[in-house]
């Protein structure tokens, strides 16, 4: 009889426990699955030459942090009152440049006409982190606050 009752509390016992464990890698799973993604605060108006180097170097160190799979993909377009896609090329040629033999993975390329200010979209891992509008008719700029 002493035996039963223990091997009978035994059983509850870690029936009670494998319920608890189950109960717990299912709240665990359901947190993953509910983390809204994150999201970035960009700028909404032109940025300066210390705005675009902060925000495209903490987007090639975000891509850095993702893995060795992971790239940074800048994308330039052309707003309201920019006729000149040599203006655009000029802005992927400085965004290259300032890139160029640093570390990580990055891609550069030219994107539709967008409303409002030309801008650079900046993406890492494929989702979208930061948009950097630019000065009307302006390149982007880097050097002047590095080499004033």
């Amino acid at each position: 009889m002493i035996f039963s009752r223990m091997h009978t509390r035994s059983f509850n016992l870690l029936v009670i426990g494998l319920l608890m464990s189950l109960a717990s890698v299912e709240v665990i799973a359901q947190e993953g699955q509910n983390k809204p993604p994150v999201s970035y605060p960009s700028p909404t108006e032109p940025v300066n030459c210390e705005g675009v180097t902060a925000y495209v170097e903490t987007a090639m160190v975000m891509a850095q942090e993702e893995g060795e799979n992971s790239y940074l993909i800048v994308i330039a377009r052309l707003g309201d009152g920019e006729r000149s896609r040599k203006l655009n090329l000029d802005r992927i040629k400085t965004v290259r440049g300032f890139m160029k033999g640093r570390r990580g993975k990055s891609i550069v390329a030219e994107g539709e006409r967008t409303k409002g200010y030309g801008r650079l979209e900046l993406y890492v891992g494929g989702k979208q982190a930061f948009v950097l509008p630019l000065r009307r008719n302006g390149n982007v700029d880097f050097w002047s606050c590095m080499f004033p």
